[in-house]
């Protein structure tokens, strides 16, 4: 599966620095992705966020990724698509994308339109960042999946010791 070699990829210490500020990284994406445990559903099977498409639950740290398979099926008819899904899904479960869901179902009335669309639009950015970090295919912005500024992975450099030059 070349999700899970796009994942392998990452370095531990890389990062993806996210329009609100909030950084992944590599290390954090690894485990998620080698933690969760993925399902397919029949179509038309609900979920507690209300969609019929899938979702990403937690679930204490040992998470479960759903997707009903016409969502697959329409997603592997666009190039990068098949490989973006699941990405999306695990993205949902770093530490950036907990904490701003616990923040938006904490807000009085819950939340807008627009806060669920920067919601989403981070996890596709982190889904495709996972993707460009390999030279893979992503799948193509539909006009409001990504966030602006196109985040990338990126690796700190290494310090300069004491004295000038890296060996």
């Amino acid at each position: 599966m070349r999700d899970d070699a796009y994942v392998k990829a990452l370095p531990d210490n890389a990062r993806l620095t996210l329009d609100n500020g909030q950084v992944v990284t590599g290390a954090e994406v690894k485990e998620a992705w080698a933690k969760a445990d993925f399902v397919v559903n029949d179509t038309g099977t609900a979920y507690a966020n209300g969609t019929t498409r899938g979702e990403a639950n937690y679930n204490n740290g040992d998470p479960v990724v759903s997707m009903n398979i016409d969502n697959i099926s329409t997603y592997n008819l666009s190039p990068g698509g098949v490989d973006y899904l699941p990405l999306h899904e695990v993205a949902h479960v770093t530490a950036d994308q907990r904490s701003d869901y616990a923040a938006l179902q904490g807000g009085e009335g819950g939340y807008t339109a627009a806060e669920a669309a920067a919601f989403e639009a981070r996890a596709s950015d982190i889904a495709r960042a996972i993707t460009e970090y390999s030279g893979g295919t992503t799948l193509a912005d539909d006009g409001g999946r990504y966030s602006p500024g196109h985040p990338t992975f990126q690796e700190p450099e290494p310090p300069v010791p004491p004295g000038g030059e890296i060996p």
